[in-house]
């Protein structure tokens, strides 16, 4: 099954729909945009749809509701879980400033705040 986002406007996943892969499949390849006019056509949205895969493979990340597709980089990228994190380029996954510990751990932004040296807590 193909899988696409829709976006509004803003370019932000408003909905998803799987499909057939063969209507991916025009003239005996896979063509992404005339796959998109036929969902806008089959939906009667407009059409402003991406594909994607839940691997990451197309687009590196897979599609969430509300989260942005960025057409510079070609992918889908979650809003900043918190200011200190930073976007890696190559995967376009947000990233703490300190290495997470193993174990189960959650980040406390004020702590990392009031001293960057700290920011993971136990669960």
């Amino acid at each position: 099954m193909a899988l696409f986002a829709h976006l509004d406007e803003n370019n932000r996943v408003i909905g998803k729909i799987k499909i057939e892969d063969s209507r991916l499949i025009f003239d005996g390849s896979e063509n992404e945009s005339l796959c998109a006019n036929w969902i806008a056509e089959f939906t009667g949205k407009d059409n402003n749809w991406k594909q994607f895969k839940k691997d990451g493979s197309i687009r590196k990340n897979t599609a969430v509701i509300g989260c942005y597709y960025d057409p510079i980089r070609d992918a889908f990228i979650n809003d900043q879980p918190f200011a200190s994190w930073t976007l890696d380029e190559s995967t376009c996954c947000w990233v703490p400033p300190i290495e997470r510990p193993e174990g189960f751990y959650a980040w406390d932004e004020s702590a990392y705040q009031s001293d960057n040296t700290k920011g993971w807590i136990e669960k």
